[in-house]
């Protein structure tokens, strides 16, 4: 069986589940599984409340220079303008979001396909704007000129070695 995703596995395993809950069981007694719910769910207790807050995935990190987060094996964007500061994960069947300090900084659909970049247009833009901005503030070169090199007269070695121009102890 082949899902493109929750959704078409969630309608697969319905109709699978249709076919095979009919079949009688020898081991039910020559029962079917839809008649024998009513007794199971009878013999039951409750089940306990649950706390949806804890429901899905999370991830506590610090996002890193290439503004992304991963969650399972595809990549998702984030605002650029948190690198480097502590963010906060969370991604269910259908949404991945990042908070940073509470303030939600991305929000994308969740991608089921394996090995995926999905990149939030105006994540781009902020990181094209921040990269110029460095770039603009750092001096052309690497590093200061050639002629802003001092050089430092190799005798002074030598008188700090206590040594002659022959190289003799003085």
């Amino acid at each position: 069986m082949r899902a493109a995703g929750p959704a078409d596995f969630n309608i697969q395993l319905t109709e699978f589940l249709a076919r095979a809950n009919v079949r009688k069981r020898r081991s039910l007694g020559g029962a079917s599984a839809a008649e024998r719910v009513g007794a199971d769910r009878a013999a039951m207790g409750a089940l306990p409340p649950i706390d949806t807050a804890t429901i899905g995935w999370r991830n506590s990190l610090v996002l890193p220079r290439d503004y992304y987060v991963r969650v399972d094996t595809c990549d998702y964007s984030v605002h650029p303008g948190s690198i480097g500061q502590r963010v906060e994960v969370e991604a269910d069947l259908h949404t991945v979001r990042v908070r940073r300090a509470g303030v939600l900084v991305a929000e994308h659909l969740r991608c089921w396909a394996r090995q995926q970049s999905i990149t939030d247009p105006q994540h781009r833009q902020a990181a094209d704007v921040m990269r110029r901005a460095f770039q603009d503030r750092r001096p052309a070169g690497r590093g200061p000129a050639a002629e802003d090199v001092q050089e430092r007269d190799l005798s002074a070695y030598d008188r700090a070695f206590g040594l002659d121009d022959d190289g003799q102890v003085a």
